[in-house]
């Protein structure tokens, strides 16, 4: 098992904001590109795009590096919580055995603890009733959006084929639509779940 005493760093972007960030310097450079036409082919801009990128050689670095970490420490948190007998604790991850061996060091743990609040990153132990509140607002608003998009994924793949992409079934306006769709349901489920009801399972006819 690895295991670390380094200090706390900071963690990556989730995969959807670095590709948020991604998309928007593309959506800047398409723009300027198309402002001017009166008519294009989106498969030739996104070509043209797609080679200007390519030669730029440290955002090419810099975009493979940032999805890649934030995909793999995604993919590390998953396996933690599924993995029987670890607990994770925000950045830190460790077995029951562990924290029972190592209960006299975590006092210094929370000392070291750095919590996003708002636009500024905060030590645990200098933080006030309001701040813990607004960073506990903030993980569970994080892990909300990460659940529907979890759904979303889901429910696409419901409709596949095994090795069929997902642009051979879907438009990204149809995208938008089962979006909406699972947020729609999720916010039903949400209200009976606050009546202390179940509702009934939808059915999807599409």
């Amino acid at each position: 098992m690895v295991t670390t005493t380094k200090a706390p760093v900071k963690q990556p972007e989730s995969v959807e904001k670095a590709v948020t960030s991604i998309r928007s310097r593309l959506r800047v450079w398409i723009t300027e590109e198309v402002e001017d036409l009166h008519e294009f082919e989106l498969s030739t801009v996104a070509d043209s795009a797609t080679d200007y990128f390519l030669t730029d050689s440290e955002f090419v670095g810099t975009v493979l590096r940032d999805l890649l970490r934030a995909m793999a420490y995604e993919v590390t948190a998953g396996v933690a919580q599924r993995t029987r007998g670890f607990i994770v604790l925000g950045n830190h991850v460790a077995s029951r055995e562990g924290l029972k061996e190592q209960a006299k060091h975590l006092s210094g743990k929370w000392d070291r603890w750095l919590e996003h609040v708002g636009t500024r990153h905060l030590r645990l132990m200098d933080m006030t009733r309001e701040d813990l509140l607004t960073a506990a607002a903030e993980r569970r608003l994080r892990a909300k959006t990460e659940n529907t998009i979890a759904t979303l994924w889901e429910t696409l793949a419901e409709k596949l084929e095994g090795g069929q992409v997902l642009r051979e079934r879907f438009t990204p306006a149809e995208i938008d639509a089962a979006m909406e769709s699972v947020q729609r349901i999720e916010a039903t489920r949400a209200e009976f779940v606050a009546r202390g009801s179940t509702p009934r399972p939808s059915k999807d006819k599409s």
